[in-house]
Parts: structure tokens; sequence; C-alpha cells
């Protein structure tokens, strides 16, 4: 709204992105964020309740669903527009978590883009987060993460699931690492933060003598059961 001779007159928003205004995006953005929660929400509460193989294997085709459509989103708009300046908090999270829950390519293609957001102060992006994208990068590519915060989840032959903390390299320091890039989660060390997390996560494992080639083995195994068990 503008003030002209006392009189109120609206002005036309700016289209910026795919013949749609900030405020549009903006909601759509938000509106992803909560399609993705809500979904790994479910999934959450699923495995806490003891669900059924059948009943999880529905809860995960509707997070592929979700998560190839929120991708498919957020790559367009960063592809063809680039990060919109002045996006709400909620706008910018749902960016980095679709980015976060994204596979390697679209990690490491758009990581160097939340980094440089991050240093030059355009929007907030938490430490932490940068740490939790270079940990799941190596994780994909096969190799040990730094800051701990990555895992995977396997299904056992009975229809458990446990989830083991992916194999972290030099562990002895690893709380040097997290104080270093100021990344104390809570001002604790990675021990006290992992057992805080144990509580509301009781199926998560932590074995730090498992391999990355033992826990690959594991989840080859487990795939390869679920798949003779629905075909």
């Amino acid at each position: 709204m503008s003030l002209l001779y006392g009189i109120k007159v609206k002005r036309n928003p700016k289209k910026i992105y795919n013949g749609k205004t900030l405020r549009q995006i903006n909601s759509e953005l938000k509106e992803i964020t909560k399609r993705d929660q809500d979904v790994r929400m479910k999934a959450h509460f699923a495995v806490g309740e003891g669900a059924s193989a059948e009943g999880l294997e529905e809860i995960q085709e509707e997070m592929t669903a979700i998560g190839e459509y929120n991708q498919a989103y957020v790559s367009d708009l960063l592809d063809n527009y680039g990060w919109p300046g002045g996006l709400s908090l909620g706008a910018f999270d749902a960016i980095w978590l679709t980015i976060m829950h994204g596979p390697l390519e679209m990690l490491e293609k758009y990581y160097p883009m939340m980094e440089e957001r991050s240093k030059r102060g355009f929007q907030r992006i938490a430490d932490t987060t940068l740490l939790q994208a270079q940990d799941r990068i190596l994780m994909y590519k096969g190799e040990r993460q730094l800051y701990g915060t990555q895992f995977v989840t396997i299904t056992s032959k009975d229809g458990t699931r446990q989830s083991y903390v992916w194999p972290i390299d030099d562990l002895e320091n690893i709380n040097e690492r997290r104080i270093h890039e100021k990344a104390l989660f809570g001002k604790t060390s990675w021990k006290q933060n992992f057992e805080e997390h144990l509580e509301s996560h009781p199926w998560l494992i932590f074995d730090p003598d498992l391999t990355i080639e033992q826990l690959v083995r594991m989840m080859a195994e487990a795939e390869a059961f679920d798949a003779e068990n629905n075909d």
C-alpha cells in the first residue's frame, strides 16, 4: 500500500518466480516443511509402536513421493531463480530440509549455496546444520562421518527396526572437532548428547567397533530379505 493524495493505492506485488510472489513462495515452502515433517513423525510413531513391515513400507512409499515432489520444487526454484532474499525462517528451513533429505547429488550441488548464505549472513544457517550436511555427504559416499550426526535404519527379519550410528572417524577427538566448529549441540559431549537422544529413541544403537563394511552388509542383507519376502 502507498498513499497518493490521501488515497490508499494497492501496489501489485512483484512476481519473482514462476509467476509467483514472495508471499506465495513462502507459503508453498512452509507447506513443503509441513508435509515432510508430518510423514516423518508418522514413521517415528509407527516404529515406536511396532507397526507391521507392510505398514512401514506404505509410510516409506509416501515419504519417498513427498520427498521427490519437494526436491523437484526446491531444485527448480534454486536453479532458475537462486536463493530468494526475504524468505521467512519457516520457508528457509524448508529449503535446507529438502536439500538435507535429498540424494547425494542434491547435497553436493547445493551445499556451497547453503554455506555461502550462512557466511554472508543473508539467512541464518546453524553451524550444526552445515556439519550435518557434511556428515551426510560423507555417509552417502561410504566414508566415516566426522561429527556423529548420521545414522541408518535397518529392518531385521522379524520386522524389528534398529537405527545404527554411522561409523565415526577419529572418535577419540570428536568433541574437539565439535567445539572447534561451534557445534557443541547443547554444550554436551557427543556421548552425553547421544545418551540424551537415546531416551526418546530407544531403538538407536552405537557400536564403536562396527565398520562401514559390516553396516553396508547388514543393510544389503536386510534389503535382500525384504525383496525376497515381498515378491
